[in-house]
């Protein structure tokens, strides 16, 4: 049995906190899938959006900005969380598959000092080489779901704000 979250007042005007859910949207994307370079412009729009997030729910003292402000909150917040055991299952994936031909023999002539620029490099272009594809599929299979995961929750934050809805159960860590 569902029940309907009654509208909002509909003289609000939501186009702030419409544009706070396509921030997150976007960062999220950007953080989760692209490369390395353009998950630091991912991690910028994030912090971005949390800041709007908190100025929206400072200025706005009615229960559509609050039920939506404390949404993306949580939905932060479950990302971060659920992103730090992904990370811990990744290293731990990774440590155990991969192949760190050369990478000892580096470290030792590191220590030694008698270590050069090419021999770094031809051995980390190896190693990314050997484990290019381990890497990629630990990304997807650890983090892909859970960045679906927050895609989903601003999109449904994000229509229902559109129609002035209040989300029906703010506290829930599930879509």
């Amino acid at each position: 049995m569902t029940t309907e979250m009654p509208a909002a007042d509909l003289t609000i005007d939501t186009s702030s906190l419409i544009k706070c859910y396509g921030v997150l949207i976007l960062g999220m994307i950007v953080v989760f899938f692209l490369d390395f370079y353009m998950s630091i412009l991912g991690l910028l729009l994030l912090i971005c959006g949390l800041v709007w997030n908190i100025k929206l729910r400072r200025r706005n003292q009615n229960p559509l900005f609050e039920n939506h402000t404390r949404w993306i909150r949580r939905t932060l917040g479950l990302t971060l969380l659920f992103s730090l055991i992904a990370a811990i299952v990744a290293s731990t994936i990774f440590s155990s598959h991969a192949d760190a031909t050369g990478i000892d023999e580096m470290t030792r002539a590191l220590e030694n000092k008698t270590a050069t620029q090419e021999m770094v490099r031809t051995t980390m272009d190896g190693f990314y080489e050997r484990n290019g594809r381990l890497m990629f599929w630990n990304r997807v299979g650890c983090f892909g779901p859970i960045a679906l995961y927050a895609i989903a929750r601003y999109i449904k934050g994000y229509r229902l704000s559109e129609k002035g809805r209040l989300i029906p159960n703010v506290k829930s860590w599930w879509l």
